[in-house]
């Protein structure tokens, strides 16, 4: 009898075991059925999402069709421009302070400037001397005409004080040395009380650099210690090349 009561306690105990593992199971199904299903997503299904005023890094390079006009704006940024760039107009420019503007001429490319405009270079030179006793002549030196350049002569004018009773004989313009001499006959212009000779005359007469130019008067007597003679030269130099 005894061993009859053990063997039914354990069978009790094996069946409440069985019990309660029936039971947690139907519970777990139970919240399993409770759950929300998902449904599944076909790949038609998808939709496109558009993202507004969110801007979005991008890295690498992008190819983009563009048509019509864009307008952009670029800062602080240094552009590389290859090619031929044209300008439809040009705006004024202004140069303000101590702003200079440089221009190079070469024998390829020169830039014609107009130099020889006789006001840009004018020459005028003066001389004087008083004349030494017993000489019949009396004469001066003017400015030697600088490197470089070409002395255009305009017109030539002299004066000679001589003793009463001494002729003019003739004036003279040329440069030392020079090949070439002007010759101006007795000037009418005549002091009667102090004899006094004096002429103004436009000409035409070139002198090349170096060169100095000299006015002379001739006389057909002697002429006194400290009788004057002047002498103007006027004209303008040209560059050479």
């Amino acid at each position: 009898m005894m061993h009859r009561g053990i063997a039914r306690g354990a069978n009790m105990k094996h069946f409440t075991k069985i019990m309660l593992l029936a039971l947690g199971f139907g519970l777990f199904t139970v919240l399993l059925s409770s759950l929300p299903s998902r449904p599944s997503v076909a790949a038609d299904d998808i939709k496109t999402v558009i993202v507004g005023n969110t801007p979005l890094p991008i890295t690498g390079s992008v190819n983009a069709n563009i048509a019509g006009n864009v307008n952009a704006n670029i800062t602080n940024a240094a552009v590389p421009v290859t090619g031929t760039v044209a300008v439809s107009s040009l705006p004024a420019v202004t140069l303000s302070g101590s702003s200079t503007v440089s221009v190079t001429s070469s024998s390829a490319a020169p830039v014609f400037v107009d130099i020889d405009q006789p006001s840009r270079h004018p020459y005028q030179s003066t001389c004087a001397n008083g004349a030494s006793a017993g000489e019949a002549a009396n004469g001066c030196f003017l400015t030697t005409v600088p490197n470089g350049v070409r002395l255009v002569i305009d017109s030539i004018s002299m004066n000679a004080a001589v003793p009463s009773g001494v002729r003019l004989v003739n004036m003279e313009f040329s440069a030392v040395s020079g090949p070439d001499t002007l010759f101006f006959g007795p000037p009418s212009s005549e002091n009667a009380t102090n004899n006094e000779y004096s002429f103004s005359q436009r000409v035409s007469f070139y002198l090349e650099a170096g060169a100095t130019p000299v006015c002379r008067a001739f006389f057909d007597s002697a002429l006194i210690a400290g009788n004057g003679f002047t002498c103007e030269v006027t004209g303008h130099l040209v560059a050479l090349p």
